[in-house]
């Protein structure tokens, strides 16, 4: 979900997402469920034809009327102020001075929220690798080396170059190949490719062994309910709280009944726009959003309680149009059939009239209700923005749900950091005609290089096509002392020596590892053979 608007030079080197309601009609629809197939007659009561009645009632009890309204004098509703959306507080900067694209992706994912999943990640880690060592005594041990901010950063910035290669669907290993022709060098001098999949692997965003501790009491009879989204709702938060705080929403915010409550909260009583899909359109939540000063528009699915029978028997000519009306919260229900025995239900408090627009179409000219070329106009920028993630998303084929929203948080923080970086500055890299794209691989090379540096100075030994490939990069590996004593005090991350692997006891058969590399001990059990 997307909570920053687009602009209108943010998806230059996307795909134009047309208005849903014109040209292929049918196709551009939001989902196969917010459009209907007329019903046969049948399905229908008679008695709801009747062409003398001009009120109707749904199955939940609500109120329609045929009969067009008078003006509405809740002028709020109706005339919605004008809200100038933008960046605001530490990410409004002229011209993006002084502030380069990895200082404002951390006032989206800041160092704290990653000093955590560090922090997480290395606990569930050791968790994990004792108890494999202790199920498998007989085969080497497991070490896991912790991980910090700096690698934290650079394995992201992986994520990242892989959505730009395209590597969704293809195999990541490639990426590590020693053949110079199919590797991606940034990803052979930043990791290895097993710390990567280590990474992939063990990375958590809570507490993983308390949870399963309390899902495990909570499954033995305790009262306390099972918090599903608990593994990543803390990070989910930060992340989303801190769109809140650098962007100033426009008058319409398009979002996708207790999400939509929770995310208008802080904008209560400041006469805006809610725009969302029929997956959570409703006349309560409707009514709630009247409370508290806020409109709403959105497709409905047929089969909701407060559609009347009436509004499913009308005519199924092509691009005819049918309005019912709520005067009891000033609402408005609208049937438009873009193909014959198809049609698209609309729900809107925002209007309160029959209005509509003309419009030009291959067929020849029709009217499009004003409330449908609204939430054409509003709602695209939830599907434009869905589609620009989609494009490049640095999703890695893994079945953690929990990691695929992380990746997912990832890519919106990186689009609507673009989209402020562009708001900053409105020429930035005009000529280009892929700017996101590049926009992308320079923020990820620079979330890169500070980890390549680190792992040139504190890694010994490293194989010859690895120091290849950080040449390629710009880094010259050296090794000695004082070249890596040099770079690890200029880096912010603590220095990780590379781990010695441990030998294997001469003295009890070869079966058991010496708690010192490379030191011979004998059990007390062995002592008996040897003498003084």
């Amino acid at each position: 979900m997307n909570l920053i608007g687009l602009d209108e030079d943010s998806s230059e080197d996307e795909p134009h997402q047309e208005d849903t309601f014109q040209e292929d009609l049918i196709d551009k629809m939001p989902s196969s469920s917010e459009e209907e197939e007329a019903t046969d007659e049948d399905d229908e009561p008679e008695s709801i034809l009747d062409p003398d009645q001009d009120v109707f009632s749904s199955s939940d009890g609500t109120q329609w009327t045929t009969r067009v309204p008078r003006a509405p004098t809740d002028a709020w509703r109706f005339g919605l102020v004008n809200h100038q959306d933008g960046p605001r507080n530490q990410a409004k900067v002229h011209k993006n001075e002084n502030l380069s694209k990895v200082q404002l992706l951390s006032m989206m994912i800041s160092d704290d929220v990653l000093k955590e999943v560090c922090k997480w990640t290395n606990n569930w880690a050791h968790h994990s690798f004792r108890k494999w060592n202790h199920e498998h005594p007989r085969t080497k041990p497991r070490l896991w080396r912790d991980t910090n901010p700096t690698e934290l950063k650079g394995f992201l910035g992986l994520i990242l170059l892989g959505g730009i290669e395209k590597h969704r669907k293809k195999p990541w290993s490639e990426l590590w190949s020693k053949d110079e022709k199919i590797r991606n060098s940034a990803f052979v001098a930043a990791m290895s490719r097993n710390r990567f999949m280590n990474l992939i692997n063990a990375l958590r965003f809570d507490d993983a062994i308390k949870r399963y501790e309390d899902n495990h009491q909570t499954q033995a009879g305790s009262q306390h309910p099972v918090n599903k989204f608990r593994p990543i709702r803390k990070v989910f938060e930060e992340i989303t709280s801190a769109f809140q705080h650098l962007f100033t929403p426009a008058s319409k915010v398009g979002l996708g009944k207790k999400v939509v409550l929770d995310l208008v909260s802080k904008y209560k009583g400041t006469s805006r726009g809610v725009i969302a899909d029929n997956f959570f359109t409703s006349m309560d939540l409707v009514k709630e959003l009247i409370e508290v000063k806020l409109t709403y528009c959105g497709t409905v699915r047929k089969q909701k309680i407060e559609i009347p029978p009436f509004i499913r028997g009308c005519s199924s000519a092509e691009k005819e149009n049918t309005f019912v009306f709520n005067e009891d919260n000033l609402v408005t229900l609208v049937r438009h059939n873009p193909k014959k025995n198809r049609y698209v239900l609309l729900l809107s408090s925002a209007h309160y009239d029959n209005e509509t627009i003309l419009v030009q179409h291959k067929k020849g000219e029709f009217n499009l209700p004003v409330i449908i070329d609204y939430y054409n106009s509003n709602k695209g920028g939830v599907d434009t923005a869905d589609q620009m993630v989609g494009n490049y998303t640095g999703q890695y084929p893994t079945k953690r749900w929990s990691m695929k929203i992380f990746i997912h948080c990832l890519d919106c923080v990186v689009l609507n950091s673009y989209i402020i970086w562009r708001r900053n500055d409105p020429s930035w890299n005009n000529a280009h005609k892929s700017s996101r794209r590049k926009y992308i691989r320079e923020l990820a090379y620079d979330l890169i290089t500070p980890q390549i540096r680190l792992r040139a100075a504190t890694v010994g030994n490293l194989h010859r096509y690895v120091r290849s490939a950080m040449k390629d990069m710009g880094i010259d590996y050296s090794p000695d002392d004082s070249r890596r004593i040099e770079v690890a005090t200029t880096s912010t991350a603590p220095v990780v020596r590379q781990q010695i692997k441990q030998g294997r006891c001469r003295f009890d058969g070869g079966l058991k590892y010496c708690e010192q590399p490379h030191v011979s001990v004998v059990s007390s059990a062995d002592t008996s053979g040897v003498s003084d």
